[in-house]
This record gives C-alpha cells, structure tokens and sequence, in this order.
C-alpha cells in the first residue's frame, strides 16, 4: 500500500513539474514584459523620394541589467547598410543620442535585423529609436534619419 501511495505522489510532483513555466535564458519573472514597437517611415532618401522604410522593434527586458533590442525593416535599398540608435526624446524632433545600437543589413530584397543589447539604466525614460539613411562606415556619415519608432 505505500508503494502506491508513493507512486502517486511522483506522479502527481512529475505533472507539476511538467506544467511549470519553462525559465528561458536572459530572463526573468520580475523582468518587465517585452515592449513591441513600429518603426515608421520617416524623411527623404538620396534619391529625393520619401522613406517607405517600416518594421517593428523588440525591446526586452534581462535579469542581468540589460535590455535585448531587436529591429527588423523592410523597403531598404537591396544589400544597403544602415546605422541606428537611441535618441533622447520622441520622433517628432532629432534629440541626441543616448546609445548606439548595430546596424541593419539589407538583404537583396530590402529587409535586415539588428540585434543589440544595451545597458538597461542607460536607456532614456523618453526615447526613441532611429535608423539612417546610411551604415557606420560610409564616408558620408549616416545621414539622415529613414525610419523612427517612440519608446513608450
């Protein structure tokens, strides 16, 4: 009889532990929960045609005191490079910037991901993120803004 008392308590721990939430890497259950936001178009290109460049970016929270950005775009001209950071402020005036984040390789269809993590105490209460028109190595700098998304 306490064999089969024994045996369904390890069934019943087992199930329990089969239903607990699985801990992902570089989180946490107090971190706050992952911020989805758009990036928009936003002034001219080279060419003189307006931006159609758009995504999202991601903005997670880590237990180890940084915070997981992740920017995907689409509309870049094809195999481009594309420089982004974190502005003090919002998209509707260029504020200065508070971090550098990796920039966006376009692929041959116009779309890129950047990953970066960046210290989370340095991220601006008001703040937003901003991809140029250019990537960190051209010799004319970044140039201006394509796509902008508030951090709210």
């Amino acid at each position: 009889m306490k064999d089969k008392g024994l045996s369904i308590a390890i069934y019943f721990i087992l199930i329990l532990a089969a239903c607990a939430p699985a801990a992902s890497e570089g989180s946490s259950s107090n971190a706050s929960p992952a911020l989805s936001i758009n990036m928009n178009p936003l002034g001219t290109l080279a060419s003189g045609e307006t931006s159609q460049v758009s995504g999202t970016a991601q903005i997670t929270p880590l237990d180890n005191g940084k915070t997981k950005i992740v920017v995907s775009l689409s509309g870049l001209e094809p195999n481009s490079s594309h420089m982004g950071h974190i502005h003090v402020g919002d998209c509707s005036v260029v504020g200065p910037v508070a971090l550098g984040l990796s920039p966006v390789e376009a692929d041959a269809s116009g779309n890129g991901t950047a990953t970066a993590e960046v210290p989370s105490n340095q991220v601006p209460a008001t703040a937003y993120i901003a991809y140029h028109q250019r990537g960190p190595n051209d010799a004319a700098g970044v140039g201006s803004f394509i796509s902008c998304g508030d951090i709210k």
